[in-house]
């Protein structure tokens, strides 16, 4: 079974990363001039190998094998074909789930659909009422999938009929029961809930009523294992506001029942990697500005027991998690005065692997091998690349002009370049070769059999998706 997984942000973080490629961009068109080399070198006795890569580091030449798509696209989804707007697509053999939004109290849609015809099988917004509940998918709330290769299931969040004509979690005195409702992929049908925060009306303590008003969950998104849902202020999970860490909690469900597996208090479930959840501890105050929603002191948790395994929130106060696969994870510092640094952490210690401060362009990770690659600021006419298994980074021994963009993901051996001025993606490997023509619009999700792009954005945005052809 192949699942790939695109990219499900919140507002602030794609709000960020795109003010950042718009200066790495800009950057990189101003020093691929004449003056290149006196613009932006450096001195080869000032870099540590170890931390940032330069001219002395070890070339890749060899090419990767060939990367192709089929000159016409399999389907594409835009605004007036689709049954919701889509940002996400989502493989599963020959079924696919492309999730979406509307403006409509920040709600958001998915619908299963046929993976090669994009022929729409069934959609959220049939479920109406599943057994006296309302089911709802926000932006902060999550959506998942579980279970065995088969017997999928859908994960997302209801709340009670009461909801149905106010905004959900609603605001005032009107708190209904809130939870989540595992959906069979094929047809739709419940196979079991979980109330996790229940209704005002059936708590006598005013503290505890006023708390549970103020809650809201979030379903850990992607494909995973154990579903896992993190419940806490609401203000706190949309990022609206810094909040006490100790209002936070994460549960850990039986995909095939629903039961608690286990219960980690003061933990924000962020990213599972292997058999480790990275959670990142919001700070309990900050008093210069430089919060960030995501952001906080990363801490590993055992996902068959949900104990701690290593804290390093004290080393990295504010991190912001950009990828993670292999046994690493990267982390943006997000106490950087000036510049951005990055640190690539061993999940099984937290120790410090390497850092990265002469970045132009955000690095990228391959959530499968641990590939890591970005555009240099002291080599900006190649890529720097890392693997898990390898100590140094890599240049590639192919060229790379300003046209070809920049990472923007990264699958397997290749690394796909994004040119926010003409909306094209380059597909390259690690020595730079080229793969194919520019594909329109920016690759949101790779499989071994499908390709999707996206063009535009919200109202505006089309999905389009290719069949691999090698």
């Amino acid at each position: 079974m192949t699942v790939s997984k695109g990219s499900i942000m919140n507002t602030q973080r794609q709000r960020s990363r795109k003010r950042f490629a718009s200066r790495s961009l800009a950057a990189l068109c101003v020093c691929l001039t004449a003056t290149l080399v006196a613009a932006c070198s450096q001195d080869d006795s000032a870099i540590d190998p170890d931390a940032t890569p330069s001219s002395q580091q070890p070339v890749i030449t060899a090419e990767a094998e060939a990367f192709s798509v089929t000159e016409d696209p399999l389907w594409a989804w835009d605004n007036e074909t689709a049954p919701a707007l889509i940002s996400d697509v989502i493989f599963l053999d020959e079924l696919a789930l492309a999730v979406g939004g509307t403006s409509q109290f920040g709600k958001s849609e998915f619908s299963v659909v046929d993976a090669e015809t994009g022929e729409p099988l069934w959609s959220m917004a049939e479920l109406a009422d599943i057994e006296g509940l309302d089911a709802a998918f926000y932006s902060y709330s999550g959506l998942a999938l579980t279970g065995e290769e088969g017997q999928e299931l859908i994960v997302v969040s209801y709340y009670s009929p009461d909801c149905v004509t106010a905004p959900c979690p609603p605001s005032g005195q009107q708190s209904p029961e809130t939870g989540i409702v595992a959906l069979d992929l094929r047809t739709g049908e419940p196979q079991w809930t979980y109330a996790a925060i229940p209704s005002v009306n059936e708590v006598e303590e005013p503290k505890l009523a006023q708390e549970h008003r103020d809650s809201a969950l979030h379903i850990l998104e992607g494909h995973q294992e154990t579903p896992l849902i993190t419940i806490g202020p609401v203000m706190g999970l949309n990022g609206q506001q810094v909040a006490d860490p100790d209002l936070f909690r994460t549960v850990a469900l039986s995909p095939d029942t629903g039961e608690e597996l286990w219960t980690a208090p003061a933990v924000i479930a962020n990213r599972v990697v292997d058999d480790r959840l990275i959670s990142l501890q919001p700070p309990e105050s900050v008093s210069d500005g430089r919060f960030t929603h995501g952001a906080g002191g990363p801490v590993a948790i055992d996902m068959a027991t949900g104990e701690q395994v290593w804290n390093a929130s004290e080393q990295f106060p504010l991190a912001q998690l950009e990828g993670a696969g292999d046994g690493r994870a990267i982390f943006l510092d997000v106490t950087q005065d000036s510049g951005a640094q990055y640190n690539v952490i061993d999940l099984a210690d937290g120790a410090l692997l390497h850092t990265v401060d002469d970045i132009a362009s955000t690095p990228v990770m391959d959530p499968v091998t641990g590939m890591i690659g970005y555009r240099s600021l002291d080599s900006l006419d190649a890529l720097t690349t890392l693997l898990a298994e390898e100590d140094e980074w890599s240049l590639s021994g192919v060229e790379l002009d300003q046209e070809a963009g920049i990472p923007a993901l990264a699958h397997d051996e290749y690394m796909f370049l994004y040119n926010h001025a003409n909306d094209t993606t380059t597909v390259v490997d690690r020595s730079g070769t080229q793969h194919g023509i520019p594909l329109e619009g920016r690759v949101i999700s790779v499989t071994e059999d499908h390709v999707v792009t996206q063009q535009g954005a919200a109202e505006d945005a089309s999905i389009t998706v290719y069949a691999r052809t090698q």
